[in-house]
């Protein structure tokens, strides 16, 4: 092979990683940007809450270490305590003891014994239970978080959805207020009209302000939960498409049987009834754990029915979608022919509009509902 062959082909080599180089760039993700599959992965490492309950385990972990060790060198102590009590009795019962004498003994053994009693009230049982309860508390948290994120992240999505409807039919309320100037300088309107439309803009416009405020807060408590600076701009990806085979895969008898295994709450109340020495407290536990099992099959049960609530009413908005589709291809047909007006032509565009929004309106639902219902059964009930 000659040279000029090998640098021709050195240089399409530098040339071909080049562009795979830039394709690479422009495909990179904008590192403002939050997808909502980034919370389940952000929460571990980056909440802060998170953290701080984390490194609660060990602190309690030593101090139960601590108290094994002190227990030791507690029974010990109670042994000579109860040995200096005996030793006091004995001295009780020397005979020619003034009453003084028996005083000053009777004083030191209250003291023993209040020793005693103090020595004895350490249990351990009460910081096993904090220590297994934060054991379950640190997932349950977690799985908190992440839901409480997913949450903000389709209710932010909402939200601009709502912002986006209320600008669009701030058209109307203008053309309105128009007309009802034209009308009053023609002598057939009232200044009352004008100020009604005016008003009307105003709310409206109050309403729209109002909601990206409340982005604006969405948004920063997005940022907390997934470790995000506050100064930090963030952009959030698309809302995902939800499996529209979901439902007809569920096992609803086997989905109550996992919650209930699952159930953060009700593990932490077996922990309770565990370390719970009280009878009536045990029984009264007991009984809380029985109804609360029961109370989470009716949560995934009524979860269930929210799905294929959504589910119909999905079907449902597609079926209008399609009617509308048919409605506005003959507008266009009639508008073009001349047979309908420019004005007529607008109000179908719009009817139409509204259709495809509730339609993906409803996609978005249905997505939140499966994705609560997961949470469900994985314990977050």
């Amino acid at each position: 092979m000659s040279k000029k062959i090998v640098r021709l082909m050195g240089a399409l080599m530098l040339a071909l990683t080049f562009v795979l180089i830039i394709n690479v760039a422009a495909w990179a993700k904008d590192p403002a940007q939050l997808d909502y599959a980034d919370i389940a992965l952000r929460v571990p490492k980056e909440n802060k809450q998170l953290d701080i309950l984390q490194r609660t385990l060990p602190v309690l972990q030593k101090g139960y270490d601590d108290m094994v060790q002190a227990g030791k060198e507690i029974e010990s102590m109670t042994n000579s305590l109860r040995d200096l009590n005996a030793a006091y009795s004995s001295l009780a019962d020397i005979p020619g003891l003034t009453d003084l004498d028996k005083g000053v003994i009777k004083v030191m053994q209250g003291s023993l014994l209040y020793n005693q009693m103090a020595l004895g009230s350490i249990n351990l049982d009460s910081i096993n239970s904090q220590i297994a309860q934060v054991r379950i508390q640190i997932p349950q948290t977690q799985a908190a978080l992440i839901n409480g994120g997913q949450q903000l992240f389709v209710g932010y999505h909402q939200l601009q959805d709502n912002i986006r409807k209320t600008r669009d039919s701030r058209k109307l309320l203008e053309e309105k207020l128009n007309l009802a100037k034209v009308q009053l300088s023609a002598g057939l309107g009232t200044a009352l009209a004008v100020t009604e439309a005016e008003l009307a803009l105003a709310e409206l416009d109050t309403g729209v302000a109002q909601m990206e405020s409340q982005g604006v807060v969405m948004l920063g408590q997005l940022k907390i939960i997934v470790g995000w600076p506050q100064g930090q701009i963030i952009k959030l990806g698309a809302i995902p498409k939800p499996d529209r085979n979901f439902f007809g895969k569920i096992v609803l008898a086997d989905d109550i049987k996992s919650a209930q295994v699952n159930s953060y709450s009700l593990k932490i109340k077996e922990q309770e009834h565990k370390y719970t020495s009280n009878d009536e407290q045990k029984r009264l536990i007991k009984l809380n754990i029985d109804a609360l099992t029961e109370q989470i099959a009716l949560t995934v049960t009524t979860q269930y029915q929210k799905i294929a609530d959504q589910n119909s009413t999905l079907l449902l908005e597609e079926q209008r979608l399609t009617v509308a589709e048919e409605k506005i291809r003959q507008t266009r047909l009639q508008h073009q022919v001349g047979l309908l007006s420019a004005l007529a032509l607008k109000a179908e565009e719009n009817s139409y509009k509204t259709r495809q929004e509730a339609v993906q309106t409803a996609v978005d639902a249905l997505f939140w509902e499966i994705e609560n219902y997961k949470a469900i059964v994985a314990g977050l009930n």
